[in-house]
């Protein structure tokens, strides 16, 4: 993808934002160190110094002295420890990276779509992560109406001569289950279920309410299927898949997470409190890990875009001249354009960065990278220029 450069100007005000965001960090500890100060002081002045006359009055005033304080360290001490637990799921704010390259084309996207600005696509990201702390920082008072309890996974494979998931993906989708209350519910996805009965008894075996789904339901509403169709038969079973867990998510709700995936906490309060949830690895978010309700209005346009790229002008195809830089349109820059030009204020995301101490991990396999793995082609390989694809009339 060709880009432009925007210079020195993007890292400035990425600075400027994160100098911000330190300085308030700044502001909130001198306040807890002056709560403290307080807190001995009062001790000093009410217990060591005022020496009343009446013992009993004094051992009152003690008494409603400390409850004050250690219900104030109580409330401090949660404080603390919701913002550490923030902290292992959204380790670095949600922003512009200058350096990254799906960060580029975003911007280059959204500015050629809707006329986004470096200094608008900032504001947004770092609103919505601010917004998804404060949302963090009071999760039980916020109301239980986010993302329905539902996982969703995929695998996509050679109707006729099928590749199964490693027994070590099975089993962490398997312990992932596991994880969460009874009141979930659990789909999988597949070409043809018939074909992947092995893979499917595993699963039964340890999750007997699991629902399994052939990917031909979604047809009927399906947006973008010819793309989906052209991947498939082109066997880019990664691609393929994107368009696939957009509509899967879209048409029902709920999670979708890659076959990879172990969950490690429970995720109800996490869906219960906000409407979007996304994988990011502190560059940019991706659908590896992602969830929202079904009917979104963000995602309603982002599948209504990747419907119709092959009526898109000539100037904006330029932006993806080769065809390993169409993926662009089915993976991160296109969808992080869209948030940045439709995502409202009121909105509730929470960007989850993997790791030990967060929500989940995942044993990527990098499907879409290519190396014959799964049965499907590198991308290097395509031949497939989507801009030009249109649906049959």
């Amino acid at each position: 993808m060709r880009y432009k450069h925007h210079g020195s100007e993007g890292g400035t005000l990425v600075q400027f934002h994160r100098g911000l965001t330190l300085f308030s960090s700044l502001i909130f500890e001198r306040l807890v160190f002056i709560l403290s100060l307080i807190r001995y002081k009062i001790t000093y002045n009410y217990i060591l110094i005022v020496k009343p006359k009446n013992m009993l009055l004094s051992s009152f005033s003690n008494a409603i002295v400390y409850s004050v304080l250690y219900g104030l360290l109580g409330i401090y001490g949660s404080l603390m420890a919701c913002i550490e637990e923030f902290e292992s799921i959204s380790k670095r704010p949600y922003t512009y990276v200058p350096e990254d390259p799906n960060n580029k084309a975003s911007l280059m996207i959204g500015e050629k779509l809707y006329g986004t600005t470096l200094e608008s696509c900032i504001q947004k990201r770092l609103s919505l992560y601010e917004r998804s702390k404060q949302i963090f920082l009071n999760l039980k008072t916020f109301p239980t109406e986010g993302i329905p309890h539902k996982t969703h996974r995929m695998w996509i494979t050679h109707q006729e001569n099928p590749v199964f998931p490693p027994e070590e993906i099975i089993q962490n989708y398997l312990n992932s289950v596991q994880k969460l209350p009874p009141d979930w519910e659990h789909h999988f996805w597949c070409m043809d279920q018939q074909k992947l009965q092995p893979t499917l008894e595993k699963l039964k075996s340890t999750c007997p309410t699991l629902q399994t789904h052939d990917i031909k339901e979604i047809f009927p509403s399906m947006k973008a299927k010819h793309l989906f169709d052209a991947y498939y038969q082109e066997r880019r079973y990664s691609a393929a898949g994107n368009v696939a867990r957009q509509n899967i998510i879209f048409q029902r709700g709920g999670i979708y997470s890659d076959m990879g995936t172990l969950l490690q906490k429970d995720l109800t309060p996490y869906v219960d409190a906000y409407d979007r949830l996304f994988w990011y690895n502190g560059l940019f978010i991706d659908q590896s890990f992602f969830g929202y309700k079904k009917g979104d209005s963000v995602f309603k346009r982002y599948l209504e875009n990747l419907d119709k790229l092959y009526d898109l002008s000539p100037e904006i195809k330029a932006l993806t001249p080769s065809i390993p830089e169409h993926h662009q349109w089915n993976s991160p820059p296109h969808i992080m354009a869209m948030i940045d030009h439709f995502s409202l204020p009121t909105d509730r995301f929470l960007f989850v960065q993997e790791g030990e101490n967060s929500l989940f991990k995942i044993d990527h396999l990098n499907t879409w990278l290519g190396s014959g793995a799964f049965g499907s082609i590198p991308l290097s390989q395509s031949q497939l220029n989507i801009l030009e694809i249109k649906p049959p009339f």
